[in-house]
């Protein structure tokens, strides 16, 4: 092995150096400070289990994993599975340590999340996820106040310009079984809201009120209130209406709230969610491609439970945030820094916001001492209980 094979990492894999990581941890503690004080507790599951637990939220039980790193637990001689979401942790926990805990039960979470493969747009196999669910709750009020909780928290670090597209997942599989299509017409269909081939509708119905309906739920898109009031004329299968009356139900209850955020109404967006139920939200900037995050209500496992909740990507995140300002960087002489009164004077500098660096070779000059925070990327030094600004 060489040098240059020790520096190698895995596609979608990369280190996060020091600006990175620094901003990483700034936005991290910023969110989990203002999860904490909207009431939602701190939990952290480990990086990976027994791979069964990690499916448990996916009602699909035939759908092909394709996320999971997985091994042999050389101890129980059983699966485990490296977490590619952190949602069905929170499950778990809710089930199992916290089961007892009164309802809601709000949980949020920061962690390292890792895939098998990358996406198209974002080729990452490795980033933080943090996100906060409510447990035991997912009518249109406990929705609301998660997405208000989720536009408040981009906000916070930045983030003005949100928005959210809305799409029903699995909408062409709902309308395949209201149309009772056998499977290849149900794979057209899909195929149909997935690349909007409007000239195939008349391909899998003769029935012009279906195509009608079908050709709308592909073409139409808008806002929220624009598109609820559209499809408030069509005639809808009992599911559909159901779902519309649910998010009817939900943007009354927004409209309680200051929302910085417009709502986005899309249902060729297919969703790939594994576990979500009804409406899905995916969290964007309008000024960026990215997808920030997203967030829906689910059912935990066995028990049923209500519940809802939402992700951020912290890769995603990281790319729209303006630079982190830098720690101004202090390079001090290690004797100065023992001694009890200089000491003092640097935990003040360290307080309003500087880096102290030691010099551990004692510096006999000035010009040295400058030489020597130049050669460090310091911005200043330390001379004769003088703080010298270094110019660029």
């Amino acid at each position: 092995m060489n040098l240059h094979d020790i520096s190698l990492l895995p596609n979608g894999i990369s280190d996060a150096l020091p600006k990175r990581a620094f901003a990483q941890h700034i936005i991290q503690n910023q969110l989990l400070k203002h999860f904490y004080h909207s009431g939602y507790q701190l939990v952290a599951p480990p990086l990976f289990e027994f791979a069964d637990n990690l499916l448990a939220l996916n009602s699909n039980s035939n759908r092909i994993d394709t996320h999971h790193f997985r091994t042999t637990d050389p101890d129980s001689h059983r699966t485990l599975g490296f977490r590619a979401d952190i949602t069905p942790q929170i499950a778990r926990i809710a089930m199992t340590s916290l089961k007892t805990a009164p309802r809601p039960l709000q949980l949020c979470y920061a962690g390292e999340v890792v895939r098998i493969k990358g996406g198209l747009i974002r080729s990452e196999r490795q980033y933080m996820q943090l996100g906060c669910e409510l447990i035991g709750n997912h009518d249109a009020i406990a929705q609301a106040e998660l997405l208000y909780l989720a536009i408040e928290s981009l906000n916070l670090i930045g983030i003005e310009d949100v928005h959210i597209d809305v799409a029903l997942v699995n909408i062409p599989q709902l309308l395949a079984d209201w149309l009772e299509f056998e499977t290849q017409k149900t794979l057209q269909l899909k195929e149909i809201f997935a690349n909007k081939t409007l000239d195939k509708i008349t391909h899998i119905t003769d029935d012009k009120a279906q195509q009608s309906l079908i050709y709308a739920l592909v073409k139409e898109t808008g806002t929220l209130p624009d598109m609820l009031t559209f499809f408030n004329d069509f005639e809808l299968p009992q599911t559909l209406r159901h779902h519309f009356d649910k998010l009817n139900d939900l943007w009354n209850a927004l409209q309680n709230y200051p929302l910085k955020a417009q709502f986005h109404l899309d249902f060729a967006r297919i969703s790939d969610a594994d576990y979500h139920d009804g409406w899905l939200y995916s969290f964007f900037a309008k000024s960026s491609p990215l997808l920030l995050g997203r967030g829906g209500a689910y059912q935990l496992p066995l028990s049923g439970e209500p519940a809802v909740g939402f992700s951020f990507y912290m890769d995603c995140l990281l790319q729209l945030q303006n630079p982190v300002v830098e720690a101004q960087k202090l390079l001090v002489n290690l004797s100065d820094a023992l001694h009890d009164k200089t000491r003092q004077k640097f935990d003040e500098y360290k307080q309003q916001g500087y880096q102290i660096i030691h010099s551990l070779d004692n510096m006999k000059s000035e010009n040295a001492m400058k030489q020597e925070a130049q050669r460090l990327e310091c911005t200043h030094y330390y001379w004769q209980e003088i703080c010298v600004t270094l110019v660029k």
